[in-house]
């Protein structure tokens, strides 16, 4: 006998189930039944279409494409006209790994900060504009503040397409290791940084390198660096011990305790060693001078000026205790809260009368805190803080040991 037929009905919910919706299915039950099977179809929402005044189809508008996109600050060289034909023509048919090479060898930025504080991370669009501007101009220079660590450049923004490689100049800073965070430059408080810059030769592949680079052990000193012929020929503990008094001679900021000192040198020096087991000393002093750089102007000066000019004594006295406490033993976290409370000063528009005051409350400044509230404090009424002499002696205050 042959199998009867079930029927199955597909129940849709927006349109009603007609004769044609009825499936013959095989089944070897003998009564035969019929089963629904509802389905819910989506209702698909209307094609937007994009016209001429941004309206779409059914009420809707839709965003342009680059609408969110971030937005460069001032001329963009990039959408601009081509500076130099030529140049274009031999940058764009490098790779990007070509591309980075060159900005890299001339430290030309890969990124920028536009509009609204976002960041722009450059394209090869962007990468062959800037290598052209470069090789025509000249690289970015040295900022004149913080350039003395030898890897800080300034950037510039073009006000249109007529620049000449010159436009308003400003920094970005550099990373200081013992605060853990990025230090900002005063050079962009400056007056004169509208004013023309030099901009310095542009690098190819397999150019020596220049005074300025940061291999350069001359870079960033004040005198010559001299190292004694004699030296590779000493026993490491001497080599540590000459190496210290070079970098003392020449302003490194090296701890104070000789043993510290010592200790530091010896590290950097093992550090260079090759696979010949020689000592490279220009690659020891350049670790130790990347690690305790030397003072530079402004900050000899005691930092920048502050923004209330009633503040400046106190910032200049804060950044004094931060030198001293960070060629002590002191913990670096505590030595760095000195020049972090002197930057959180700088930036405030009233006179700071009370340390106590700026420590909490309604006029509480940032990195400021009961403990250096108190010490702020103590300088407002005595003209110098209570625990620089410990300091200066390459000593712990007794208020901080454990």
């Amino acid at each position: 006998m042959p199998p009867r037929v079930k029927k199955i009905k597909r129940e849709y919910a927006d349109a009603d189930a007609g004769d044609a919706d009825y499936d013959a299915v095989s089944s070897g039950e003998d009564d035969a039944a019929e089963i629904t099977m509802k389905i819910t179809k989506k209702k698909r929402a209307p094609k937007k279409v994009k016209t001429d005044d941004g309206d779409a189809e059914g009420g809707a508008r839709v965003k342009a494409k680059d609408e969110n996109a971030p937005q460069k600050i001032g001329f963009d060289i990039t959408a601009g006209p081509i500076q130099d034909e030529g140049l274009h023509a031999k940058y764009n048919a490098m790779n990007l790994d070509e591309l980075k090479q060159y900005m890299k060898m001339n430290r030309m930025p890969s990124s920028e900060v536009g509009q609204k504080n976002k960041r722009i991370v450059y394209k090869k669009a962007d990468l062959v504009a800037h290598c052209v501007d470069g090789e025509k101009w000249g690289r970015y220079p040295l900022c004149p503040n913080c350039g003395k660590r030898g890897t800080t450049t300034l950037r510039v923004t073009y006000a249109d397409e007529n620049h000449g490689g010159q436009g308003t100049w400003k920094c970005v800073g550099y990373y200081d290791t013992v605060l853990q965070s990025v230090t900002r430059c005063s050079f962009n408080y400056k007056e004169d940084k509208d004013a023309p810059r030099e901009r310095l030769p542009w690098r190819k592949p397999g150019d020596e390198m220049s005074d300025d680079e940061q291999d350069d052990v001359q870079a960033g000193m004040d005198k010559p660096v001299v190292f004694p012929d004699d030296m590779h020929a000493m026993a490491p503990m001497e080599m540590s011990k000459k190496m210290v008094e070079i970098c003392r001679e020449h302003g490194l900021q090296l701890p104070k305790a000789e043993n510290e000192a010592l200790r530091e040198c010896y590290t950097k020096l093992q550090a260079s060693m090759n696979y010949d087991d020689e000592y490279d000393i220009k690659t020891a002093f350049n670790l130790l001078k990347e690690a305790y750089p030397p003072l530079t102007k402004e900050q000899q000066a005691g930092g920048a000026d502050a923004k209330n000019p009633a503040n400046t004594k106190l910032c200049q006295a804060l950044e004094a205790i931060f030198q001293a406490a960070k060629t002590s033993p002191e913990e670096p976290m505590k030595s760095a809260s000195y020049r972090k409370a002197a930057q959180s000063i700088r930036e405030i528009d009233f006179e700071v009368t009370s340390g106590i005051a700026i420590s909490k409350g309604k006029l509480k400044v940032p990195n400021v805190g009961p403990s250096l509230g108190a010490q702020i404090e103590f300088w407002i009424k005595n003209g110098y803080f209570e625990r620089m002499e410990y300091y200066e002696r390459g000593e712990i205050p007794p208020s901080s040991k454990k």
